[in-house]
């Protein structure tokens, strides 16, 4: 059995989530145990060494056929399994969000875009023709100045943001909801993407489809890998909202759409209340994206906004 097969496999035992997923491969890589090794261990020695019930380790046991040829299929489609022990792994997941960090990314694409500056956006699948248009210039302005455009693979503004990096000629990171075996690229990407300007990450099981709470945690992935988020037209309850809350949570520096000649949603007014950075235009249509860069190009990423969490 090799590694990415083991992996999977501890993946799909009952009762190991991320988090003790996540403790268990720090403390195999401690004791320089391969996973590969591991998941072959004696059922009384997972039970008295490492905490497993008789339930999950009867789970480990139940080795599923497809597994090996799920990671065989890794391979042919150029997929890396990246553990939170491995050179690879993106330092600033592990720096911003600690233990909720994810144990686990398969990734598809371009790693080295994950060594550029990046800024992440958040924002309702029905945002107003209006909040596209800013965030796909926005996004393009930003990548232009050779930042990674950030942001979840959703229609509405999650694919403003990577359409307006990948058509100004920069890079552009899609975080998705579900597993990645059950990606597929859009046609809307299709002319602009190659092999150099995208990367697709994953932390959810191959096979996983989508459902809210994946797509929620998708979300709180964007903020840990971004210097600063951009969010549009949030509702006051929702993925956009909550993605605000994180970002604030995690001292990322939120920046918000604050529109001249239309209302803005109630979500924004919410988070420009609580110290949210505005993003406006001037009556010539110039916008201040200018102060995106600014703070995401300080030493200090500390966020100066009011914590919703003080």
């Amino acid at each position: 059995m090799n590694k990415d097969t083991a992996i999977l496999q501890l993946m799909n035992t009952s009762g190991i989530g991320a988090k003790r997923l996540s403790r268990l491969l720090k403390r195999l890589q401690n004791e320089s145990y391969p996973v590969e090794d591991f998941v072959m261990t004696s059922t009384k020695e997972l039970i008295e060494r490492y905490g497993f019930t008789e339930n999950m380790a009867a789970s480990l046991k139940e080795v599923d056929s497809e597994l090996e040829q799920l990671s065989d299929k890794f391979w042919e489609h150029e997929i890396k399994v990246i553990t939170q022990q491995d050179n690879l792994y993106p330092s600033v997941l592990s720096k911003v969000l600690g233990e909720d960090a994810p144990p686990v990314l398969f990734i598809k694409g371009n790693l080295q875009i994950l060594e550029s500056r990046a800024v992440g956006f958040c924002g309702s699948r029905k945002a107003s023709e209006k909040g596209c248009e800013l965030v796909r210039d926005s996004a393009a302005y930003l990548a232009r100045q050779g930042v990674n455009i950030v942001s979840g693979y959703a229609h509405g503004v999650d694919l403003a943001a990577h359409i307006g990096a990948l058509s100004a000629g920069g890079v552009t990171t899609l975080v998705l909801p579900l597993g990645i075996m059950n990606y597929s690229l859009k046609t809307s990407l299709l002319e602009l993407m190659s092999d150099d300007n995208m990367l697709i990450i994953s932390e959810f099981s191959p096979r996983l489809g989508w459902a809210v709470h994946n797509a929620m945690q998708r979300n709180h992935t964007i903020c840990g890998l971004s210097r600063a988020i951009v969010l549009v037209d949030s509702a006051l309850k929702g993925g956009t909202f909550e993605a605000g809350k994180t970002a604030l949570k995690l001292e990322r520096p939120l920046f918000v759409w604050e529109y001249q000649y239309q209302p803005c949603t109630e979500g924004n007014e919410y988070f420009l209340k609580r110290g949210a950075i505005a993003l406006t235009e001037n009556d010539d249509r110039e916008q201040n994206f200018e102060e995106i860069l600014e703070v995401i190009s300080t030493e200090n990423l500390r966020s100066k906004q009011q914590s919703l969490f003080e």
